[in-house]
């Protein structure tokens, strides 16, 4: 094993699965690469929006992206250069199967649930797309 994915999203369940994440990098050596993605489609129907009349606050989802990167990337300072982050716009399940798939990861460690998740459901659509999608194994964290 040389790659391990971990999309998060700021939720209780991603900080959980970074961490499963770090035992795991310790244990084999392998790299970790945490992946938020951001999706803005919401932001411009919400606000009935092209492109080109974005206003500047739409920029928002990007930096705290950065920022929540950045924070997950220090909880694993001890990997040293075995951290990679990764900030993409999209739809989060289809970008995260795409960066899988085209990246060569070689496991997924993710949270059960989402910011959004529904506690009275067993996993999110998010990771239920994930597991349903990849030919990876998904360790998925509660």
């Amino acid at each position: 094993m040389k790659k391990i994915i971990v999309p998060i999203d700021g939720s209780k369940y991603a900080d959980l699965a970074v961490g499963k994440a770090r035992e795991f990098a310790e244990t084999f050596d392998c790299k970790v690469v945490l992946l938020h993605v951001y999706d803005l489609q919401g932001l411009y129907m919400k606000f009935q929006l092209t492109p080109r009349s974005r206003p500047a606050d739409l920029d928002k989802p990007q930096k705290d992206s950065r920022a929540l990167l950045e924070a997950a990337r220090q909880s694993l300072e001890e990997l040293g250069d075995r951290v990679e982050t990764v900030s993409l716009e999209g739809d989060p399940a289809d970008t995260i199967l795409e960066y899988i798939e085209h990246r060569e990861m070689d496991m997924v460690i993710m949270g059960s649930h989402g910011v959004k998740g529904m506690k009275r459901v067993l996993i999110g659509s998010v990771t239920n797309k994930v597991i349903h999608h990849t030919d990876k194994p998904v360790l998925i964290v509660r």
